[in-house]
């Protein structure tokens, strides 16, 4: 959602999660091969990414453990 929404680079959300550009790359195809895999996800994502740009109504807190 960081790509699609705002345009972060793979690079800017690899340095916010403080992880090499190569695995964060890796996890975002990974993601990328559960949407087309999976509807239900996929749906979820959307539905996701409709609340976070309609207005803002929810917050989604990112943490780095």
């Amino acid at each position: 959602m960081a790509r699609r929404i705002v345009g972060y680079t793979v690079k800017e959300i690899a340095d916010h999660f403080k992880r090499s550009v190569v695995t964060m790359g890796e996890w975002i195809i990974e993601v990328e091969d559960l949407v087309r895999g999976d509807k239900s996800f996929e749906r979820a994502l959307k539905q996701m990414e409709e609340n976070v740009v309609k207005g803002r109504k929810r917050r989604y807190r990112v943490t780095v453990a």
